[in-house]
């Protein structure tokens, strides 16, 4: 087998992996590239509603007239403020435990006034929010959404990066954990390039391969995630692509926490994601369909002091990388 990244021949034995998030039983061979230490699936899995049914996280979809969900919406928009470095009673009340989307990779790299493009942007939770803490040209992109929704600030398209023409339209153009599930990284950055202004900015976070979780746990590693995650980049993997379309990698890092501890743990267990005895069930679940709890306070506690060690060392299982574009003369 060649590797699909920088083509160097795998001698790797290859490594089975189960699907965990819904527990279907699939398995799935992965090769780790000798070269360049991407691992990546051998048969990408080419049925839609086998990776992303209706109940996939990041398609949950807000449904605006459930004054649930419209609380939903308001918590995430007050952690990513809080990530943003805004403070409040609200944001240190409703944010403290939800996640923020990434949306503190933009911190001090990002101004309010620059078009935005989010590549991937799921049920557009973070985009939205992006709009309430006063970033003005946002437009989020995923094939996998219901309709498009256009806003006054903002805009969610059903759609896939090559359907844009022109070029030279944004600032920056993120992806959050959006990157390792494409099958052609290279024709996405291609487009990438193309649509990014000159001195834009690229900011892509991935789950990573050359980290202390996936050689520790191996198949049962949570953000293997197979079959969704298609190829699991390394430093050396997103420097060679970088390279090729004349990106310069300004800056990385390491922002894991200690889901990789959890999940993974889980995975040893038999537990999946979706599972009712999983750490990451609704509330009411772990209330009536959960009483022995998987983890103390403590052990989770200790997860995540382990996580910022691992982020200090560069070990962690996902990264931030900083791309900047570079024109050639």
């Amino acid at each position: 087998m060649e590797c699909r990244i920088c083509c160097s021949k795998i001698t790797d034995k290859g490594l089975r992996v189960k699907e965990m998030m819904f527990g279907t039983g699939n398995e799935y061979l992965y090769y780790k590239c000798n070269s360049c230490g991407c691992l990546q699936i051998e048969h990408p899995e080419n049925n839609a509603s086998n990776l992303y049914p209706n109940r996939y996280y990041s398609f949950n979809t807000y449904n605006v007239s459930n004054i649930l969900e419209k609380v939903k919406r308001l918590i995430v928009r007050y952690s990513v403020s809080k990530s943003l470095g805004h403070s409040s009673f609200f944001n240190f009340l409703l944010a403290k435990k939800h996640r923020d989307g990434g949306a503190g990779a933009l911190k001090g790299k990002v101004s309010k006034s620059s078009k935005i493009l989010d590549v991937g942007c799921g049920d557009g939770s973070l985009v939205d929010a992006l709009a309430w803490c006063g970033y003005k040209d946002l437009v989020g992109i995923d094939p996998y959404l219901k309709q498009d929704l256009i806003k006054n600030n903002y805009q969610l398209l059903k759609r896939r990066i090559e359907d844009f023409k022109g070029s030279n339209l944004f600032d920056v153009i993120m992806l959050h954990h959006s990157f390792e599930h494409v099958e052609y990284p290279f024709e996405m950055l291609s487009h990438i390039k193309r649509l990014l202004k000159r001195d834009g900015l690229c900011i892509i976070r991935i789950p990573v391969a050359d980290s202390y979780s996936c050689d520790f746990y191996k198949q049962n590693w949570v953000q293997m995630d197979a079959p969704r995650h298609i190829f699991l980049h390394t430093n050396d993997s997103m420097a060679f692509l970088s390279k090729k379309y004349n990106f310069n990698i300004e800056s990385i890092v390491d922002d894991s926490t200690e889901f990789q501890f959890i999940g993974s743990e889980q995975y040893k267990k038999g537990i999946t994601l979706s599972s009712d005895k999983s750490y990451f069930v609704s509330y009411h679940k772990k209330i009536f369909a959960n009483k022995e709890m998987l983890f103390s306070k403590n052990e989770i506690k200790k997860f995540k002091h382990q996580a910022i060690t691992l982020n200090n060392e560069g070990k962690g299982d996902q990264r931030i990388y900083y791309l900047k574009n570079i024109e050639l003369n």
